[in-house]
């Protein structure tokens, strides 16, 4: 009976959740087009899809290599990750996506954030990986 009395009171936001969910899946169903279209040409990526895939996954809990779990804001044109003081700019986030791109598109294997290659890694390396920007193929 409680749980009658519960999903009344949630119902609105019950939609508004399926909504968002409804919405995420669009702009990840884009984003899945976009990195097929330009998997092997990584100089054709969309800032801007990139960017807006990275809006909707705001909060989502990601964790480093090392098992740490941390989420991120985007305000304006930089990433925030909840366990570091300076952001991740929307151009390094950019250029490190085409860098990895690039270097798989010749055959390298993104093993670790190392070889990302950039400030702030450790947190793009999971965000790669969740966004299949990284291929998870072992080398």
């Amino acid at each position: 009976m409680s749980a009658e009395i519960r999903s009344d009171i949630y119902s609105d936001r019950k939609d508004k959740n399926t909504m968002d969910s409804e919405r995420v899946n669009k702009v990840l169903d884009a984003w899945k087009t976009h990195l097929s279209e330009i998997r092997n040409c990584p100089e054709n990526l969309s800032a801007e899809v990139l960017w807006q895939v990275l809006c909707e996954l705001e909060q989502t809990y990601f964790c480093m290599v090392k098992g740490i779990p941390f989420t991120y804001i985007i305000n304006g044109h930089e990433m925030f990750v909840n366990r570091k003081e300076k952001s991740i700019t929307q151009a390094t986030v950019v250029l490190s996506a085409r860098r990895v791109l690039e270097k798989q598109a010749q055959g390298a294997v993104i093993s670790g954030p190392k070889k990302i290659g950039t400030f702030g890694a450790s947190y793009l390396y999971p965000v790669f990986l969740r966004l299949g920007i990284i291929c998870a193929s072992a080398g």
